[in-house]
């Protein structure tokens, strides 16, 4: 891939409203040897 390639994942599948993303949840992501991503989710308005 060229320098400056952006590559986007995710699904096209939409999870029930009860197991959705809430303002206040942290999603953390490991990685070995680099460390944690850790992200607190917001609502935009």
């Amino acid at each position: 891939m060229p320098a400056g390639t952006v590559l986007s994942t995710g699904t096209g599948i939409l999870v029930p409203d009860e197991h959705a993303l809430r303002a206040g949840d942290v999603v953390e992501i490991d990685v070995e040897r680099i460390g944690t991503l850790r992200n607190t989710v917001e609502r935009l308005h």
